[in-house]
């Protein structure tokens, strides 16, 4: 597929679309596939969209210098891949709390520290062998993040759901035989805007959604990160009171992998770790957001302590996200069984209109404290974050 960079605005005559300076239009001859930042577009009435690349090519021949767009390197879109991007969330942290709530629990109770045990988390299936290798390391943030990240353990499976409702999550565990417990793990992290943003909208071929509009100040509270040959898009960063920050960027394409997610961040820090790729903005627009999923985390189900012969047998996630003009409020909640048997199984507005991948980081914190890819589907305003 060829691609290109627009270098300059331009309006695509009667077919009443605008494309925007940054923006990248791919076309594939043979297919007709037309996109516009990686979205895939129909034609209509008017100029086609062989004519649009056809006016780019000539205006590139008769003046490079002030040419429209620039080509950039043909892209090969990688088989196997999801072509509709859905909303989703991986929260690695809470995992990590239930799984150091367990660990206490079995010190309390179980006098490990007496008979000179350590847990040593045994996977039983490739998802758990790639969690322990890319996650259990991290497991020491969990003490770190204070009220942030919350964790709890009981005996009786019913405190445990009655902790998790006190504090507005739905997930409820299975009653247990006595010879098990359970435990729960909360992430609670609200953040503010440096400055509040304007209400606005941003459309796509799906409708129309309620947006923010966040004007950078001298670069200070949005930057804009591009690297073309790491990325298609920009990433933009935004600042917070308390000093996190909240990256966003439109998601080319998401793979089904398990830790997919968390891979496409890393890859995303990359670029954003780099100073030289940042780059000036006006600031950023992008959609309002009211999500609230069941994640299936069962992959973890099976898991083992090691010697011993604790498992886990649930494992349930709720995730809350909400964003709007004022700020963003990520909530997320896991909650664990374990058992003791068997085992089990104007610069350029960086414009957010399309599928997103979010994260949350926090300086000194080596885990994102959330990631997320939010589609139409929850664009909403929220009622409110508190």
């Amino acid at each position: 597929m060829r691609r290109f960079l627009m270098t300059a605005g331009m309006h695509m005559g009667p077919m009443k679309r605008c494309v925007n300076k940054g923006d990248v239009l791919g076309w594939d001859a043979p297919t007709k596939i037309f996109t516009l930042n990686g979205i895939k577009l129909f034609e209509e009435k008017g100029m086609s969209f062989a004519e649009t690349i056809a006016i780019l090519e000539r205006q590139m021949a008769k003046d490079p210098e002030k040419a429209w767009s620039k080509e950039l390197a043909p892209v090969i879109t990688p088989v196997g891949l999801d072509t509709e991007i859905k909303s989703d969330s991986q929260v690695i942290l809470t995992i990590l709390g239930c799984l150091q709530a367990i660990e206490d629990f079995l010190g309390t109770h179980q006098e490990w520290e007496k008979l000179g045990k350590m847990v040593n988390w045994t996977p039983a299936n490739e998802d758990q062998y790639q969690f322990l290798r890319r996650f259990i390391g991290a497991k020491s943030l969990v003490d770190t993040l204070g009220d942030n990240l919350k964790r709890k353990a009981d005996l009786d499976v019913n405190v445990i759901n009655a902790w998790l409702k006190e504090n507005g999550f739905d997930i409820q565990l299975d009653a247990m035989p006595g010879t098990a417990f359970a435990v729960a793990s909360i992430l609670d992290v609200l953040v503010e805007w440096v400055k509040e943003g304007d209400v606005t909208t941003v459309y796509n071929e799906k409708g129309t959604f309620p947006a923010v509009s966040l004007k950078s100040e001298h670069s200070k509270n949005v930057k804009m990160f591009i690297n073309r040959g790491i990325y298609p898009f920009p990433v933009a960063q935004v600042e917070t009171k308390n000093g996190d920050k909240v990256f966003m960027s439109v998601l080319d394409h998401m793979p089904n992998e398990a830790f997919a997610l968390s891979d496409k961040v890393t890859m995303l820090q990359t670029l954003t770790n780099e100073t030289n790729n940042i780059e000036g903005c006006s600031g950023v627009i992008f959609p309002m957001i009211n999500y609230d999923k069941m994640v299936n985390i069962g992959w973890i189900v099976g898991m083992q302590t090691g010697n011993d012969e604790y498992y886990i047998s649930e494992a349930l996630q709720q995730t809350k996200f909400r964003m709007n003009e004022m700020g963003a409020r990520a909530q997320s909640a896991v909650a664990m069984s374990m058992r003791c048997g068997a085992m089990a199984e104007a610069a350029p507005w960086v414009r957010i209109d399309k599928p997103f991948v979010l994260w949350i980081e926090r300086p000194g914190v080596a885990l994102p404290l959330f990631i997320g890819v939010f589609a139409e589907d929850v664009w909403k305003k929220p009622a409110d974050l508190k």
